[in-house]
């Protein structure tokens, strides 16, 4: 089996226009989306998160817990709009995965919470199954793996009011995809749990579906040891993100990476550090410069 990782960079890289920003833009962006929430977070904050998205989340949930459901949920709506036009990376991967029938031998992961990448799957006809597994091996079906949850992702219990506390968890067994956009919508507005969506800082936590997402980072695990190639697309090496990176240090497979010159030298290094003689291969382009090498490396093409 083969496995593709999609982190930021992915998406971003994915087209030319209509793709959701890096992290190191994303606060500007949601600033601009939601003025009245994001927009409006005092001085003190609104500059840490644009030096590093991440810490500026962290030290928000420490010190103001209480505000980031709702800040949670606009991030959601926010990147609910992202639509992939037929010229996105995803959707020509999703094509050529269907003609080769790759998805009988290979799955998918993405770390991002936006939902171009399972449109573009099934706009191919591949139908994305999530968990329970295991699932019949069907030729319009194809595993996709969300380690972090995704914008449109719910429990099926709701909740009514404001969330005094940011950490207290909600299961809700069962978890309801959306993608009807007046159905998402109104879900935002009248349920005070956030989406099955882990928050933006190190820790990457949750406050709704931990179960979902606790499988879902399990089943990660499995198919990262389990393969045979793994290509990583514009995913950085951060190291405090132990549930992406340490799978990815156990596993005896082949890595092909790809995320730029930069980010290549930095996975150059951790790959000496912590997979030492184990072959990895580093692609020195974007997607869109490798979008060939990396499908012919991993079977798609």
């Amino acid at each position: 089996m083969d496995l593709v990782i999609f982190g930021a960079g992915a998406s971003y890289g994915s087209d030319i226009s209509n793709v959701p920003p890096l992290g190191n833009k994303l606060f500007d962006a949601l600033s601009a989306f939601a003025p009245s929430t994001w927009g409006k977070l005092p001085k003190k904050y609104s500059e840490l998160f644009q030096k590093d998205f991440e810490k500026g989340m962290e030290t928000l949930s420490s010190e103001q817990n209480s505000w980031l459901p709702p800040l949670q949920r606009t991030m959601a709506a926010y990147f609910f709009n992202f639509l992939p036009q037929q010229t996105n990376l995803y959707f020509r991967m999703a094509n050529l995965i269907k003609e080769s029938a790759w998805n009988l031998r290979g799955s998918l992961v993405t770390i991002n919470y936006e939902r171009m990448l399972p449109i573009c799957l099934t706009a191919n006809n591949l139908q994305p199954i999530l968990l329970p597994l295991p699932y019949e091996i069907k030729e319009n079906v194809i595993e996709l793996c969300l380690p972090h949850g995704t914008c449109n992702l719910f429990c099926s219990i709701q909740a009514s009011g404001n969330l005094t506390f940011s950490r207290l968890a909600f299961d809700g067994g069962a978890v309801e995809c959306i993608i009807d956009d007046s159905k998402f919508q109104q879900r935002l507005a009248h349920d005070a749990i956030p989406p099955i969506m882990s928050y933006f800082e190190p820790q990457k936590s949750n406050s709704s579906g931990t179960s979902f997402i606790a499988n879902m980072r399990k089943r990660y695990q499995e198919l990262v040891l389990g393969s045979q190639k793994i290509a990583l697309i514009g995913l950085k090496v951060r190291s405090f993100d132990t549930h992406i990176w340490n799978p990815l240090a156990e596993t005896n497979a082949e890595i092909i990476y790809c995320s730029g010159k930069q980010a290549g030298s930095e996975f150059l290094d951790w790959s000496k550090k912590r997979r030492r003689g184990k072959t990895d291969k580093i692609l020195e382009g974007y997607f869109a410069d490798c979008f060939d090498d990396i499908c012919r490396e991993v079977g798609i093409i």
